[in-house]
């Protein structure tokens, strides 16, 4: 297994032990009518109950001003969020005898209002008692997944069964995008180019485009497809009417041209687009293999990661093998497995010691199938691909949306989503899975979780 640092470490046994010792029950009912409260302990003695919901008059609540200003405002109940929580949960003890201190999840309240007219008036109201209330927010922020055509062949976003594969088993993104949709962090996207004016990607891509030779020459009658792929998957334009849905709404990606079909240009090359994105942007995709390691592109990337701290995201590649393969089996990079659309390792999916988690990659074999993953493609269309790449594109994607809604150091991001995981292989690491597969609904609620 990779070496992990004392920081990667903490962060994940923060929350790994948060999860295998509690079960994340929530209380919600009706998230369009709820806002979340963190309440300070001093102002609220909350009966250690994992009842659904309290009377305002049974809450404990002992301020004044913030019983009257709830009681006036169409209070229907109060609940814990996590009621699993109790007071004295915040100090974990594991079978080495270390202490863990864990989110102070007994302290977070969901509080369901009569009526949703009212609930920003609310949170500004409970912005203003500043002793009382930590923070206050919606339960749900109201987006859309409506409107792109082709978002149904998306099984990776949401599966329903489409095509042989089994309902459930996606990214779980929908619950994330009730929360957050992607922000100003940008995203390299280390490639073969994009289609720059592809209608689902004009108004998010910017950089490189596909067309050139090995010679880095104009050549228009090249088709290199695969950056224009990831891009879709990333971060296509979201209801738009048109194709699909990227994972990442809003942020700009950057497209870094060092490839097509297979043919790289220069060392120096590589090297230079990498430290030119490390430069720029706040999460790096690199969905590549080579059998070779290169010290130059090493240098980079320690360059990326040790001094400007940017998350790189790359992959184990697509051959079966346990033979490292570079950039993925450098230490310092997240590197990423494949899963099909009923959530079990491909078979073309490397495994070893460099692998950190899995995401879908879609079927093995060249048809066009919706059992694949299906993206943007060279010509303003879409077209059906697999791959690990297509997985390592999928774990861009979240965790640039995590970034930007709260923007954790690289290991502590890292060491959240590796937490987040669902374990499909077995216990903890291992080398098919890593520490298993994507899951953007646990990860984004470890975020919103308070840290202190």
């Amino acid at each position: 297994m990779k070496t992990i640092t004392k920081r990667i470490i903490l962060i994940y046994s923060y929350l790994f032990f948060s999860l295998l010792f509690y079960d994340f029950s929530f209380a919600f009912s009706d998230p369009e009518r709820e806002i979340i409260v963190y309440i300070s302990p001093e102002f609220i003695d909350f009966p250690d109950s994992t009842d659904n919901g309290f009377l305002l008059s049974s809450s404990g609540i002992s301020s004044s001003n913030l019983y009257n200003l709830l009681d006036t405002s169409g209070i229907v109940n109060i609940s814990r969020t996590f009621p699993s929580y109790t007071k004295a949960d915040t100090i974990l003890t594991d079978s080495f005898g270390r202490e863990f201190n864990i989110s102070l999840f007994s302290r977070v309240y969901t509080i369901l209002l009569s009526s949703s007219d009212s609930i920003e008036v609310l949170i500004d109201r409970l912005y203003q008692l500043y002793d009382e209330v930590i923070f206050a927010e919606r339960n749900i922020v109201s987006v859309t997944t409506g409107s792109d055509p082709e978002f149904d062949k998306q099984w990776y976003l949401r599966n329903t069964g489409q095509g042989s594969g089994t309902k459930g088993e996606d990214i779980k993104i929908e619950s994330v995008w009730r929360i957050a949709t992607g922000g100003p962090i940008t995203i390299g996207l280390i490639d073969a180019g994009v289609q720059l004016d592809h209608p689902d990607l004009a108004s998010r891509v910017s950089g490189d485009s596909y067309f050139w030779d090995v010679n880095g020459n104009p050549a228009e009658n090249i088709t290199t497809n695969h950056g224009t792929q990831m891009a879709g998957i990333i971060g296509a334009i979201t209801n738009n009417a048109y194709n699909i849905k990227g994972i990442n709404w809003i942020s700009p990606i950057n497209s870094y041209r060092v490839y097509k079909n297979g043919v790289s240009m220069s060392d120096v090359t590589f090297t230079n687009q990498i430290e030119a994105s490390a430069r720029n942007d706040g999460i790096m995709n690199l969905s590549f293999e080579s059998p070779t390691w290169y010290h130059l592109v090493r240098f980079a990337i320690k360059y990326a990661t040790d001094i400007k701290r940017r998350i790189v995201v790359s992959i184990t590649g697509n051959s079966n093998t346990n033979v490292p393969k570079y950039p993925g089996s450098f230490n310092q990079v997240l590197t990423v497995g494949a899963v099909s659309n009923n959530g079990e390792r491909e078979s073309y999916s490397n495994y070893g010691n460099a692998i950190d988690l899995v995401a879908p990659g879609g079927i093995s074999g060249n048809v066009q199938s919706i059992d694949r993953i299906i993206s943007t493609s060279i010509g303003g269309g879409t077209k059906f691909g697999n791959g690990t790449s297509q997985a390592g594109a999928m774990v861009t994607g979240l965790i640039s949306v995590l970034l930007n809604y709260r923007n954790l150091e690289k290991s502590d991001m890292e060491g959240l989503v590796k937490a987040s995981c669902d374990n499909i292989g077995a216990p903890g690491w291992d080398e098919f899975t890593g520490y298993g597969k994507l899951n953007g609904d646990r990860a984004i609620q470890y975020l919103r979780a308070p840290m202190f």
